[in-house]
């Protein structure tokens, strides 16, 4: 059981080391969240966000180099939000089994 426990503690240290590096990159990410809807047979693309109490959708386009690099942005930062849920959710389940 000894062996086992120290592989699952190593795990446990580097999900932990990840969670770190994901929220260290999630806080320098921009204000927002991406929202995408389909509209003639196609994907749509905007920026949206809360300002002053105001919900606020901005069109991106993937045609456009800034759009693309602005979709790409806010993909990543709902791809770090939700591989942190997940690995909080792994940490627990590895502590647990301790």
């Amino acid at each position: 059981m000894d062996y086992f426990e120290e592989i699952i503690k190593n795990v446990v240290r580097g999900l932990i080391e990840l969670r770190q590096n994901y929220t260290a990159e999630l806080s320098r990410s921009i204000l927002g969240s991406l929202v995408s809807n389909f509209h003639n047979n196609g994907r749509r693309f905007y920026h949206a966000q809360t300002v002053n109490g105001k919900y606020k959708r901005k069109y991106l386009s993937p045609r456009r180099p800034d759009g693309r690099d602005m979709i790409g942005r806010l993909a990543r930062k709902e791809y770090l939000q939700k591989s942190i849920h997940a690995i909080d959710k792994n940490i627990a389940a590895l502590t647990a089994a301790l």
